[in-house]
């Protein structure tokens, strides 16, 4: 369950493009990737939106840890290039995928590159230790 929470909170990061992907495609897919995966050019970004804010704010409280928090990052970037191959690049499909995924965040996460998934282990594995009590 709490992988699919996880799950939810990087499909509201990210966003889409294909290995059929024209050039221009191709260079925004990487300039996304590397804002996403850069915490100091993501922070600039997130600031110029209230509602970018909020939703790295969530990120932040739910994860629990700066690390967990680039973690995520990293995901929405490795989801956004499965997303955007996935879609050929089309825009309104890969909206489709990701409104999909939040009724059934698995379907997509299985699609995901291992890589991926062993990420969103770890955060959950941090998560679950966090919000479990303390074993005396």
């Amino acid at each position: 369950m709490k992988e699919l929470l996880i799950y939810l909170i990087i499909s509201v990061i990210a966003f889409p493009v294909n290995a059929k992907l024209s050039q221009d495609q191709q260079s925004a897919l990487k300039q996304t990737q590397d804002l996403l995966r850069n915490p100091a050019d993501r922070m600039s970004v997130v600031k110029e939106s209230p509602s970018a804010q909020a939703a790295h704010q969530k990120a932040v409280d739910f994860l629990g840890s700066q690390q967990n928090v680039n973690k995520a990052y990293d995901m929405a970037a490795l989801m956004l290039k499965s997303v955007a191959e996935e879609a050929n690049g089309d825009p309104a499909k890969m909206q489709q995928i990701l409104n999909r995924a939040k009724s059934n965040p698995a379907v997509l996460a299985d699609r995901m590159p291992a890589e991926f998934k062993t990420m969103l282990k770890q955060i959950a594995g941090d998560i679950e230790k966090r919000s479990s009590p303390a074993r005396k």
